[in-house]
């Protein structure tokens, strides 16, 4: 069987089941070769900081991704959009802050999109160079 490719969020895998299971490095910009006899349960993208978790069927799209968004604020703006890179809209989704001028106590609401998720705030962010930190994840 030869190693199969993985290209952005869009996972397919098509090997034999094996309990055998390896670690999977790569440096590679946004692809991923996963090794013939691999078992893979879920994955990282070390450029975005995304989780990809696999479904047991080993046959699927990415079901779960994750990560962190930084954005600058710039005092007016009240809402601020995040690509999570699912094929459709996510059933889940939870945006945490983490930073202090991202502030959990002032968002209003996210809502959810078939390509972002958009953190709405009672009240803008104070401005700033790259203020607004947050770690997201969704699910289908």
């Amino acid at each position: 069987m030869k190693p199969i490719l993985i290209l952005t969020l869009q996972i397919v895998l098509s090997f034999a089941a094996t309990a055998q299971t390896k670690p999977v490095t790569t440096t590679a910009f946004r692809s991923y070769s996963i090794a013939t006899g691999t078992r893979l349960n879920a994955m990282s993208d070390s450029l975005t900081k995304q989780r990809f978790d696999i479904n047991a069927n080993k046959t699927a799209l990415a079901a779960t991704v994750s990560g962190t968004a930084v954005q600058s604020a710039d005092g007016i703006t009240t809402s601020f959009s995040i690509a999570h890179g699912l094929p459709t809209t996510p059933v889940f989704a939870q945006v945490q802050a983490e930073s202090d001028d991202a502030d959990n106590t002032n968002i209003l609401k996210v809502t959810k999109s078939s390509t972002t998720l958009t953190v709405f705030y009672k009240v803008a962010p104070p401005p700033g160079n790259n203020n607004l930190r947050w770690n997201w994840i969704a699910r289908l």
